[in-house]
């Protein structure tokens, strides 16, 4: 069990629908993975830019990912290895 600070870039497939974003799948270190779950979304406001924040599970672990809406980067935080 542990705690990883990521924060690195990460290629997202989500699903945008009416203001709302789903992630349903990502790619990290050449692995793609399925998100078997959305635990935990939140939304940030910074300066004028917003941020959607997602806890997700995948293959038993936890990921924390970010969705940046200005400049549309995806960014993977931290792992949460189970």
């Amino acid at each position: 069990m542990g705690q990883t600070q990521i924060n690195e870039p990460i290629d997202v497939i989500a699903k945008f629908s009416k203001g709302s974003i789903t992630p349903l799948i990502f790619k990290y270190k050449s692995r793609v993975i399925k998100i078997e779950s959305v635990d935990l979304k939140y939304d940030l406001h910074q300066d004028k830019v917003n941020f959607s924040s997602f806890s997700v599970l995948a293959n038993g672990n936890s990921y924390k990912i970010n969705y940046n809406d200005q400049t549309h980067l995806w960014i993977l935080e931290e792992i949460f290895i189970s």
